[in-house]
């Protein structure tokens, strides 16, 4: 409910009801509704929103400390270390290095006769094996919490370790089956996902996995238009440009509303308007998602990792679709469709990505940070700030926390992160909603969208 108060305000700022959720298949889900608010002169209102979680922690729950030791000795022994960790990499591979001296050292001692230093070293080493014993027993149930927890979690769904392969398929399942829920249920013109830390590399996924199940399908309608999706095309920037990342983000996030509003008026049902990531790990790509940069590169270079503005296909063609053959009963064809192609998903859905910029050893959130280095030109990067932060200034999980109108702001500046986060989910859009759903073609509405019979 926190996130919800900080988007919409307090419960006693306004109503609000809470119902269980039928669409996650989950007896512990909630849905929150809250209800339309009228636009004011010069503002649109805020249709009538429903807040729905995923919520997955529970598939994922056997991490032990020895799987997380491992992805961090792996991550520990990688030279592509990423600037925004080099700091903390390097601090950790010090203090390894540290005890595994010390633990070598002693044999060394005691083969060299130096039973005194020997015996000093040994009883420094007790001491010190005594205190981390007492500060773990102390500290044990926030310290597994973060090393099985967090670290677990993280360690379990970037590694595609067989016995990891299962979790990140329930996962994926359950974001893509409630995804689908929410197209097919007839209620929603549109659907914009918030996700926090590695909930966004896991709406990452979930998107385009949901985006190939959709993306081909429709209602058949009369007619229809590309011209919108054309000027996306027309639009991608090359490799050679110079164009300010703002000023390319701000012009595209236009030209992908415009062929979103588009391919919904030519009755296919992709509802995703927007994605918006909080503390993103996938700042870190290359780092995490992949065993070297030209694996992640080679990724990205065959749209298996889709990017905002999306990678062209190639030389054949349109640089983001195809045309197929629309078949008739009998089996003859009457004229084509364009069909936006496997990697288009950006295309149509905005990306923005708000992040605390790092400051200090781990003030700010050094978990997450801006993606347009490895996402695309076409993500808006949105610094922020905020006037509460853990310890040594450690905003991670601050991203919707409430704050009071004064005070000073902590790190670095940037937007208020409230303000940031409202004004990225974009809701006050009534009037846009309410005219594109006047220009969908009525049959669209009276029969449920057909399972794709095509092949790309």
């Amino acid at each position: 409910m926190a996130f919800v108060d900080a988007v919409f305000g307090k419960a006693n700022e306004g109503p609000r009801w809470v119902k269980q959720d039928t669409l996650s298949g989950s007896f512990e889900m909630r849905k929150v509704t809250i209800p339309a608010a009228a636009g004011t002169e010069g503002r649109e209102g805020r249709p009538t929103t429903h807040v729905y979680e995923l919520y997955w922690a529970h598939l994922i729950v056997d991490s032990t400390v020895g799987q997380v030791l491992a992805w961090m000795k792996s991550l520990l022994m990688r030279r592509d270390v990423p600037p925004l960790l080099r700091l903390q990499v390097w601090i950790a591979r010090v203090l390894a290095a540290a005890v595994v001296a010390a633990v070598l050292w002693l044999p060394v001692l005691a083969l060299r006769g130096d039973a005194k230093t020997a015996a000093v070293s040994g009883g420094v080493m007790a001491v010190a094996a005594a205190l981390v014993g007492a500060a773990w027993k102390l500290f044990k149930p926030a310290g597994t919490k973060l090393f099985t927890g967090f670290l677990g979690d993280a360690a379990r769904y970037f590694q595609p370790k067989p016995e990891n392969v299962a979790h990140r398929q329930e996962i994926r399942e359950e974001g893509v089956r409630l995804l689908e829920r929410l197209h097919k249920s007839g209620e929603y013109q549109r659907v914009i996902i918030a996700a926090h830390s590695l909930g966004s590399a896991i709406a990452y996924d979930i998107l385009t996995f949901a985006w190939n199940s959709i993306r081909k399908q429709d209602a058949a309608p009369d007619a229809r238009s590309y011209s919108a999706f054309r000027a996306v095309e027309d639009a991608l920037p090359d490799a050679s440009e110079d164009a300010s990342e703002d000023a390319m983000s701000d012009g595209a996030r236009k030209l992908q509303f415009a062929a979103w509003q588009e391919l919904r008026k030519n009755t296919q049902p992709w509802l995703v308007t927007d994605l918006i990531t909080m503390g993103s790990p996938l700042t870190h790509g290359p780092f995490l998602m992949a065993d070297t940069k030209s694996d992640f590169s080679a990724l990205v270079e065959s749209r298996i990792f889709p990017t905002c503005p999306p990678m062209r296909q190639g030389d054949r063609g349109r640089p983001l679709s195809y045309a197929m053959p629309n078949l008739s009963i009998d089996g003859t064809r009457q004229g084509s469709s364009i069909i936006p192609d496997h990697g288009a998903l950006f295309a149509f859905t905005r990306w923005t990505n708000l992040y605390f910029p790092v400051h200090g050893f781990i003030g700010g959130d050094p978990v997450g940070g801006p993606l347009q280095r490895f996402f695309g030109r076409w993500i808006s990067d949105r610094p922020v700030r905020a006037r509460k932060a853990g310890f040594w200034g450690f905003a991670h999980t601050y991203y919707w926390t409430m704050d009071g109108p004064s005070g000073k702001y902590i790190g670095r500046p940037g937007e208020d992160h409230i303000s940031c986060l409202r004004d990225s989910l974009d809701l006050r859009a009534d009037r846009r909603l309410r005219a594109l759903a006047n220009q969908i073609p009525a049959h669209a509405y009276l029969r449920p969208v057909p399972p794709s019979s095509r092949q790309e």
